[in-house]
C-alpha cells in the first residue's frame, strides 16, 4: 500500500472516531496566491491549508461536541506547491496531523506554531494596494485574526475568509478591513471611560466579519445583531460569534438596506454601528433610511469611515450627510468633531501615515430628530 493511500484511510477512520461529521467534502484548489482550501459544508469538519507570503499551514477541526483541535505547522518559506508536489505534499502534513492527534490520548488541543507576520499583530492597521474592484494587504489573507480589547483584557478571534476556502481569501465582506479595526478601537477606547454599550441592544450594519459586533459583545451589549446582505459574510459572521463564545448575546441577520427589509427590525436597536459603508453613493439613501428605522428615539449612530486610495473621504462623508438630514436623523456635529480628534489618538506613527495618506478618518454620530 503506498503511502497516500495509508494517509486515506487513516485520516478516514480519524474522522469517524474523533471528528463525526454528515458529509466531509474534501476539495483542494490552488488560486493565484497558491493557496490551498478544503471546507466540509456543514461545519463539523473545517480544513484549511494556506501558503501566503509568510508560508504557514492552518488546520482546524472542529467536531460536533463543538471541542476544537487546532494544529497550525510551519511550512518553509517560499513553498511553492505544485500539482505534481501535492499529494506528498499533503500525504505528509496529514501523517504529521494524525500523529499529533494520537499523541494527545484524544483530548482537544490548541498548538500554535506560527505566529501571525508581525505587519498584521495586535490587530494593527496597515497600507491597502488598490486591486481590480476592491483593495487588498497582507492580513487580509490570513486564516484568522487577534485582537485585544483594553477595557476588559478580552482576546478576541476573528476567522476571515480565508478560513472559508472556495477562493475566498480577501474578498470584501470577508476579511478584516482597517475601518472595522478602528471603529473597534474607538467602541473600547469610549468604554474605558464610561459604559457606552452595557445593557444597550447594538445592531451592526455591513458587518463583514463582525469583529465590531462580536467587541460589542464582549464590552457589555445586551443583545447584539450583526447583519449583512451576503449570505457568505453572514455565515463568515455566525461562525465568528461561535468562535468566541457569545452565542447568548449576539445573533447574524442577513439585512438588505431600504425601508422594506429595515421594517422588520424598526426601533430595535439603542446603538447602530458600522464601518465604511458609503463609499458607494447609490447607496446613501437606503443606508440612512436604514438607520432611521432601525435606531431607537435617544438612540446613538456610530459610524466610522476610512479613505482609500481614489476616494475622498471629505466629499463622500458630505454627500452621505446631505441624505441622512431628508430622512429623520441628525448630525451631532460638535461630538462628531470631538469623536474623531479622539479617533486619531488611537492611531500608531506609523497607522497615522498610513490613513494620511489615503484622506483620513472620520467619526459619524447621529440621532433621531426630536
Amino acid at each position: 500500500m503506498n503511502n497516500i493511500d495509508f494517509t486515506t484511510i487513516t485520516f478516514i477512520l480519524l474522522v469517524i472516531i474523533i471528528v463525526p461529521t454528515k458529509s466531509a467534502a474534501l476539495l483542494c484548489q490552488q488560486n493565484q496566491r497558491r493557496s490551498f482550501y478544503s471546507d466540509a459544508r456543514d461545519g463539523n469538519i473545517f480544513f484549511t491549508l494556506s501558503s501566503h507570503k509568510r508560508s504557514s499551514i492552518h488546520y482546524d477541526f472542529i467536531s460536533r461536541a463543538k471541542d476544537k483541535i487546532q494544529l497550525f505547522v510551519k511550512a518553509e518559506n517560499d513553498l511553492t506547491l505544485y500539482d505534481d508536489h501535492r499529494r506528498t505534499f499533503l500525504s505528509n502534513i496529514l501523517l504529521q496531523s494524525i500523529n499529533s492527534v494520537l499523541s494527545t490520548a484524544f483530548y482537544p488541543l490548541s498548538v500554535f506554531a506560527e505566529e501571525e507576520p508581525i505587519e498584521c499583530k495586535n490587530g494593527a492597521i496597515i497600507s491597502e494596494s488598490a486591486v481590480p474592484g476592491a483593495y487588498q494587504q497582507l492580513c487580509m489573507d490570513l486564516p484568522e485574526r487577534r485582537f485585544s480589547l483594553k477595557s476588559t483584557g478580552d482576546q478576541l478571534y476573528i476567522y476571515q475568509g480565508a478560513s472559508l476556502g472556495d477562493g475566498m481569501a480577501g474578498r470584501t465582506g470577508v476579511a478584516v478591513w482597517n475601518s472595522g479595526i478602528l471603529l473597534t478601537r474607538f467602541l473600547d477606547s469610549l468604554s474605558v471611560e464610561s459604559p457606552l454599550l452595557r445593557g444597550k441592544a447594538v445592531l451592526e450594519l455591513g458587518c463583514g466579519a463582525a469583529l465590531a459586533s462580536v467587541a460589542s459583545a464582549k464590552l457589555g451589549a445586551e443583545s447584539v445583531i450583526a447583519t449583512d446582505a451576503n449570505p457568505e459574510v453572514i455565515r463568515l459572521a455566525q461562525r465568528n460569534i461561535e468562535r468566541n463564545g457569545i452565542q447568548t448575546i449576539a445573533k447574524t441577520a442577513e439585512l438588505h438596506w431600504g425601508l422594506m427589509d429595515a421594517a422588520e427590525y424598526a426601533a430595535a436597536a439603542d446603538v447602530v454601528i458600522g464601518s465604511d459603508l458609503t463609499y458607494n453613493s447609490g447607496s446613501w439613501l437606503a443606508l440612512a433610511e436604514t438607520m432611521s428605522i432601525i435606531l431607537k428615539p435617544g438612540g446613538l449612530v456610530i459610524y466610522v469611515t476610512l479613505g482609500h486610495s481614489g476616494f475622498n473621504t471629505e466629499g463622500e462623508v458630505g454627500g452621505f450627510l446631505s441624505t441622512v438630514a431628508s430622512k429623520d436623523l441628525r448630525l451631532l456635529t460638535k461630538e462628531s468633531i470631538e469623536w474623531t480628534v479622539r479617533l486619531k489618538t488611537l492611531l500608531s506613527p506609523n497607522e497615522k501615515i498610513v490613513i494620511d495618506a489615503n484622506g483620513g478618518a472620520r467619526v459619524i454620530l447621529l440621532s433621531k430628530k426630536l
